[in-house]
């Protein structure tokens, strides 16, 4: 029950939410140093979706972190799954699944016709503040 209240908490009263009153300010970089960075990643920009493809030359399991509720970031692993596929790599984990419907999941993934409902259905069931769509996207992706 203390986590339902930390979820709502965080869902209305979310101090990291920028323009809130709890703003925290950026902090303070000299211009050389922010040059500095900006030159490097103009040099080394590699586009999301390669760098974590490239991830898996050397690395077996790859994690990646989100913040949550930012489209983007799970746009990029949507957008990685048909190149990951391509090179391979057959097993995605989430953590916005339970493990009680890995069959579920696996009869998903492996019908004939997406079933946009039953990924519904899966989301809900791990927490119903959070089947929002880019996850579903992920399984459409997957499937």
């Amino acid at each position: 029950m203390i986590a339902v209240a930390v979820l709502i908490f965080f869902i209305f009263f979310n101090p990291f939410k920028r323009g809130s009153s709890t703003d925290v300010p950026l902090p303070y970089v000299r211009s050389d140093v922010m040059e500095e960075l900006r030159g490097y990643l103009e040099e080394h920009f590699t586009d999301p979706v390669d760098y974590l493809a490239g991830m898996f030359t050397d690395h077996s399991i790859v994690f990646l972190g989100e913040f949550g509720q930012i489209r983007q970031q799970v746009e990029v692993v949507t957008r990685a799954i048909p190149v990951l596929y391509d090179r391979g790599i057959r097993h995605l984990g989430i953590e916005f699944a339970l493990y009680e419907d890995t069959q579920r999941i696996d009869a998903i993934l492996t019908a004939a016709e997406y079933d946009e409902e039953a990924v519904r259905e899966v989301l809900f069931n791990r927490m119903v503040l959070w089947g929002f769509r880019e996850y579903a996207d992920l399984f459409r992706a997957a499937w």
